[in-house]
């Protein structure tokens, strides 16, 4: 038991974790002085194992709890003044597919041909200038090119289809092409026959060339060979080549202003040029061609002549059958 004159001290030792993880350790000296005085507990600084940084740490995690208390503090009296007067805020990010979209080519308009190149499959199915879809020859000398759009072809091309049509005696379509809309006059495509064993080309000129369809799609134009019966013949196993060629300063449209683009083709300083493989062809105007015909003439009223004697004698046979019958049962 204290008496009324000494006095007792007792000194603790604390270490306290807070939720940042770190260790503080204090000491805590409590005297207990004699009656009638009262001496307050000591706190004492905190011990040297802890550093600067700690504390700074520490007082920047209270700082953060009273600043969050603060604002928890304000924030029913903000919403019960602002409650009726503001909106909901949107969403934080909204997707645009137009964002990620790559920009279109523009068409080539009023342009020299030439070959595109693509930067991927759906570019070349995407575009809308005019492509050839289609070019052949047929064994009778046609050669034949569809287009993608429909065409604006040259005056001096029309000019070449309606001397074909005024000679052949087509009336009805050389007044349709005479109303037909026509560019500025442009270099014809050039042909050549390539030998398959010899490797030589031979141009065919254009007086030998006539258009003979000129639609806004398609273009046909009939060859006229020289010598039709020996092209094909110089190899067994090869056929001759016809190589077409588009000046490179050949501007065609479509009806729209687009300029004529090619898919794929052999691009040359002066051309594009396109090899076609030649069957066999068929002259016409030969004296073998002329002579099977007569033949198949002499042929064809033969078998009209054997048809009608086999009718007439099956005729005969049932009407000389019928009159023996009818005397043998009279």
């Amino acid at each position: 038991m204290q008496d009324a004159e000494s006095e007792f001290k007792v000194t603790a030792t604390a270490t306290l974790t807070d939720a940042m993880s770190m260790e503080s350790t204090y000491s805590f000296s409590i005297v207990i002085a004699p009656k009638g005085e009262y001496v307050p507990p000591v706190i004492e600084e905190l011990a040297a194992n802890d550093t600067v940084e700690e504390e700074e740490i520490v007082d920047e995690v209270i700082t953060e709890d009273n600043s969050t208390k603060e604002k928890k503090t304000d924030e029913p009296a903000k919403s019960s003044s602002s409650s009726t007067a503001a909106a909901p805020a949107g969403p934080a990010f909204v997707f645009n597919p137009s964002a990620f979209e790559i920009p279109k080519r523009p068409p080539r308009q009023n342009q020299p041909i030439t070959v595109m190149e693509y930067a991927s499959p759906v570019e070349m199915f995407e575009k809308i200038e005019p492509t050839l879809r289609k070019v052949l020859i047929n064994k009778e000398g046609t050669l034949g090119m569809d287009f993608s759009n429909d065409m604006v072809f040259p005056e001096n091309w029309m000019a070449m289809h309606m001397d074909y049509l005024e000679s052949t005696n087509q009336t009805d379509a050389l007044e349709k092409a005479r109303r037909r809309l026509v560019g500025e006059a442009q270099p014809f495509i050039r042909t050549f026959l390539k030998n398959a064993v010899t490797g030589v080309e031979v141009e065919i000129e254009n007086d030998g060339m006539e258009i003979v369809t000129l639609d806004p799609n398609k273009l046909e134009t009939k060859i006229k060979f020289k010598n039709p019966g020996t092209v094909s013949l110089s190899s067994q196993n090869e056929q001759d080549e016809l190589i077409i060629k588009f000046d490179n300063s050949l501007i065609i449209n479509d009806v729209d202003g687009n300029s004529l683009v090619f898919d794929n083709g052999e691009p040359t300083e002066d051309s594009v040029n396109f090899n076609i493989p030649v069957q066999p062809q068929v002259d016409k105007d030969s004296s073998g061609i002329q002579n099977l015909e007569g033949a198949a003439g002499t042929m064809e009223t033969t078998g009209a002549l054997l048809t009608f004697i086999q009718f007439f004698l099956t005729y005969m046979l049932n009407s000389s059958l019928g009159f023996f019958f009818g005397l043998i049962n009279s």
